[in-house]
């Protein structure tokens, strides 16, 4: 996970640069350093710089490049496509347009965002960083940071000690490589990465993925099957639900485990299944509940439906199926030369029908049968009688092939 989010990270080291390149602009509208200086400016590709403290800087125009190095600046923009970069201690920053560069390398500084594709960089100390835009990326590499984010598919990326980091929207993805770290997540389908010593981990929700790699860390995943896992020496608590009378899902037992290398094995991901901590292994981006492992046969279920399935492994190549016959005759097909012409002259709006679709992925992917089976039944919902090209990608995120698939259309 601290490898998926290295773009993120870097983010916090940017910062400084990307506040000494707006710092070092050019304005082509204010530059003053007057303390107390109140600037407004509304006009498109503006660019303002400040030096002064206690200043204030508001701007609504597009492209606009903000700079400030005094202490206490306030700065705000709305405007899309907007730069701000400050090194002053205390500045508070706020920005609601698109595609937002925020750069700050001063202490306690407080950073708020709300705009779609924001991107934060702090790395000064005792920062604090909020953010509410879909696809939003922050960076932080300063101690002490605080950082909230309640946006869908936002990575959050934190280096310092003692990070506190919050997240509450779906498909967050969150790494963090710093002592006594903080996380919260209550977001469906997170990903949590860390691997700083004594980290305090905390997830409720549903289909969380943990991952610990630091020391005596303490993982808690009580969100609706969640996997987690951790080094030796580091606790684990999970949650198993069941259903009452009314087929509604809550918890129905709990269990802690210390990671101990025999029992339960570090750097091995766990679910809570039956009342007892059950390996699980992501295979071909399916989680995978594995009861027997018997050569390169592997009998288990899926995560999301718990229906039961095989597994066959040849040559690191995996494929599912109901039965071991399925399964082998998925690989065999995953394995083979398989003809896509007939689709090389699909366009993204090209539209399909649902039977058409499944066969489509499944031949230029090699998706085997039975994830692909398990995908439609349990995981794709609001079927459709057709489907272009670009809905299967976006309906397919984060599936077995989607990469595959997105670059075979997008030669």
């Amino acid at each position: 996970m601290i490898d998926e989010l290295k773009d993120v990270l870097e983010l916090a080291t940017g910062a400084t640069k990307l506040v000494k390149e707006i710092l070092d602009l050019k304005p082509n509208n204010k530059n003053c350093d007057d303390d107390e200086l109140i600037l407004a400016n509304k006009h498109d590709s503006a660019q303002i710089g400040s030096s002064g403290v206690y200043a204030k800087i508001g701007s609504s125009g597009v492209y606009a490049q903000i700079g400030s190095s005094g202490v206490y600046a306030q700065i705000g923009s709305s405007g899309d496509y907007a730069q701000i970069g400050s090194s002053g201690y205390s500045a508070k920053i706020g920005s609601s347009g698109y595609s937002a560069k925020i750069g700050s390398s001063g202490d306690s500084a407080q950073i708020g965002s709300s705009g779609v594709y924001a991107q934060i960089g702090s790395s000064g100390y005792s920062a604090q960083i909020g953010s509410s835009g879909v696809y939003a990326k922050i960076g932080s590499s300063g101690d002490y940071a605080q950082i909230g984010s309640s946006g869908v598919y936002a990575q959050i990326g934190s280096s310092g000690d003692y990070a506190q980091i919050g997240s509450s929207g779906v498909y967050a993805q969150i790494g963090s490589s710093g002592v006594s770290a903080q996380i919260g997540s209550s977001g469906d389908s997170a990903k949590i990465g860390s691997s700083g010593d004594y980290a305090q981990i905390g997830s409720s929700g549903v289909y969380a993925q943990i991952e610990s790699t630091g020391e005596v860390a303490a993982v808690s995943g009580i969100g609706f099957k969640t996997i987690a896992k951790a080094k030796k020496g580091s606790w684990i608590t999970l949650a198993e639900y069941k259903q009452d009378e009314n087929s509604n899902w809550g918890v129905g037992f709990v269990k802690t485990e210390q990671v101990d290398g025999g029992r339960i094995k570090e750097d091995t991901f766990y679910t809570l299944y039956n009342h007892e901590f059950t390996e699980v292994q992501i295979i071909d981006e399916t989680k995978t509940i594995i009861l027997n492992r018997k050569k390169n046969v592997i009998k288990g279920l899926y995560l999301d439906s718990l229906n039961p399935c095989f597994v066959v492994e040849k040559d690191g190549v995996f494929s599912h199926g109901a039965t071991v016959k399925e399964a082998k005759e998925s690989l065999i097909y995953k394995i083979s030369n398989r003809d896509t012409s007939m689709y090389e002259d699909y366009t993204l709006d090209t539209k399909v029908k649902f039977e058409e679709a499944i066969k489509m992925y499944r031949c230029i992917t090699g998706a085997c049968e039975g994830g692909t089976r398990n995908f439609v039944e349990n995981v794709l919902t609001n079927k459709k009688k057709t489907y272009t090209v670009q809905e299967i990608i976006n309906a397919t995120a984060g599936q077995y092939g989607n990469n595959t698939f997105k670059e075979f259309f997008n030669k």
